[in-house]
C-alpha cells in the first residue's frame, strides 16, 4: 500500500490506540520523519520501548504507549495541502502549556518550548496533549 502522508497515518494510529483502553503498542512504517518523531515522543515520555523490526523486506517501528502519560489528544496542524509555518514569537502554548507542539525546524524536530527558547521558527507538524 502506498501512502503519501506517512506522518498523518502515524498520528491517526497513535490517536486510535490512545482511545482504546487495552492498546499497548503502535506499529508504523519506518521513515526518517517517523523515526525522528518517535524519538522525540519517547524523550517527552508519551511512548517507550521504541524498536525497529523487519517484516517481508519492509522496515517497521514499534512503539509502546505509556499508561501513566495517557495521550488524550493529538491533532495534525500542517498538512500536505496546507503547510503551517510559525516564527518563534507566533508560537503559543498548547492548551495553556499542558500540551506540546512538534515543529520541523532547520535544527531538526523541536518542541514549541525548545523553539521559543532557541528563537527558531518552523513548520508546525502536530500538537499532542
Amino acid at each position: 500500500m502506498i501512502m503519501n502522508d506517512t506522518l498523518s497515518d502515524f498520528i491517526v494510529q497513535i490517536k486510535n490506540a490512545a482511545s482504546l483502553p487495552n492498546a499497548k503498542a503502535v506499529e508504523m512504517p519506518l521513515t526518517k520523519l517517523n523515526e525522528a518523531v518517535a524519538k522525540l515522543l519517547e524523550k517527552l515520555g508519551y511512548v517507550s520501548n521504541v524498536k525497529v523490526f523487519k517484516e517481508g523486506g519492509a522496515a517497521y517501528k514499534s512503539l509502546h504507549l505509556e499508561p501513566t502519560n495517557k495521550i488524550t489528544g493529538i491533532r495534525r496542524v500542517s498538512k500536505p495541502g496546507l503547510r503551517v509555518y510559525k516564527g518563534y514569537a507566533g508560537l503559543r502554548p498548547v492548551l495553556g502549556g499542558i500540551g506540546v507542539a512538534i515543529l520541523s525546524t532547520p535544527k531538526g524536530l523541536l518542541t514549541d518550548r525548545a523553539a521559543r527558547k532557541n528563537k527558531i521558527g518552523g513548520e508546525v507538524l502536530f500538537e499532542i496533549w
